[in-house]
């Protein structure tokens, strides 16, 4: 996907969002959107050129006005922190041709969640409130966005892995890819498909965030969440896959002590704050969370050969194609050791949930 400059940036702050003299300047990191903060009469926004996902719906925009007006006459601040930087400042646009979709919002200091189980805590307490908030005493109603690949809400069935070498025989990169498809494929089979694990990758029941990694929780000097970000991908789904992304950001590479504080970490401050969860509930997260790692992970490697989705960090890799190949592989390491400590994994977690260290 194309890469906006900030003269493109600039021009579309002041045609579309009416800012004055803008100044703009690149915000790096972000594998889907393009952002970039703004400046213009002293004031500094947040502008981001959506993921051409996002082209021509406007759903977002109603579904944004409407969890503001919904945290507005629900919220329990300071406990649920807001889902927009500056709440006056939330606008979207959308251009004609190969535009695409733009947002600009209010531009708040502060930091992403550090993934230590002091971030982790303060993330979780945050989401959970938010949940309790949007979906208390009933779920509040979001339009439904366009049809597309949500990877912690629909599990991969075997037969898509299975068409693979179908699909990308003869590709350059297979020949690379190939060895990690066999591993996912493997990996996939080692997943429990029974009916209650199924149905948290197909249920539809709560709203969610969507996308509640660490880089999402706007946190101040002191560590306290100032906002949630990203809300693109909200809607219904379910708690425990939800639960599971969250684990997948916070969790890291789950092989070192630190580590598995912080995925305790998350399961004791979601616990606390946000909707209920049962003891099997809580025996089921260590496998799901190795699901939404194996579900990216073959986002990342389908992404190696199509290229259509992720953006390339040009800091962090050499090619496009590098990234997501050294993403997939290392999600799918993940993978392996959650399952190696998956009975370990569920001791930790319920003696989280009942408060204990």
């Amino acid at each position: 996907m194309d890469r906006p400059d900030t003269r493109e940036a600039e021009e579309v702050a002041r045609a579309e969002f009416g800012l004055a003299a803008p100044r703009a300047r690149p915000l790096r990191g972000g594998r889907v959107n393009v952002t970039f903060q703004v400046e213009s009469g002293g004031e500094n926004y947040i502008l981001q050129r959506l993921s051409r996902f996002f082209k021509d719906d406007e759903a977002l925009g109603l579904n944004w006005h409407r969890l503001a007006q919904a945290l507005a006459e629900r919220a329990a601040p300071p406990l649920v922190p807001p889902v927009f930087p500056d709440l006056k400042g939330r606008w979207l646009a959308l251009r004609p041709g190969p535009g695409g979709a733009w947002r600009l919002t209010g531009f708040c200091p502060g930091r992403p969640a550090s993934k230590n189980p002091a971030g982790a805590r303060a993330a979780a307490r945050a989401l959970g409130g938010l949940h309790q908030a949007l979906n208390r005493p009933l779920p509040i109603e979001l339009r439904p966005l366009p049809e597309g690949e949500f990877t912690n809400r629909r599990l991969a069935p075997l037969e898509e892995l299975d068409n693979w070498p179908g699909l990308y025989r003869g590709h350059p990169h297979w020949p690379a890819i190939h060895p990690l498809w066999e591993k996912m494929a493997a990996a996939a089979r080692d997943l429990p498909f029974h009916p209650r694990f199924l149905d948290i990758f197909r249920l539809r029941e709560v709203i969610v965030h969507g996308d509640p990694k660490a880089d999402n929780f706007l946190v101040d000097e002191t560590g306290a969440v100032q906002a949630v970000l990203d809300w693109d991908t909200a809607g219904l789904g379910q708690v425990l896959a939800e639960v599971g992304e969250m684990l997948r950001s916070f969790g890291g590479a789950a092989e070192t002590g630190a580590e598995l504080a912080s995925a305790a970490a998350v399961i004791e401050g979601y616990t606390e704050t946000g909707l209920p969860l049962t003891g099997e509930d809580v025996a089921m997260l260590p496998a799901v969370w190795r699901a939404t790692a194996l579900n990216l992970s073959r986002r990342y490697l389908a992404d190696a050969l199509a290229e259509v989705y992720f953006l390339w960090d040009e800091s962090s890799y050499p090619s496009l194609y590098e990234q997501n190949r050294r993403r997939g592989a290392a999600l799918l390491d993940l993978a392996g050791r959650l399952l190696e400590k998956e009975m370990e994994l569920i001791e930790v977690f319920q003696a989280a949930a009942r408060g204990k260290p």
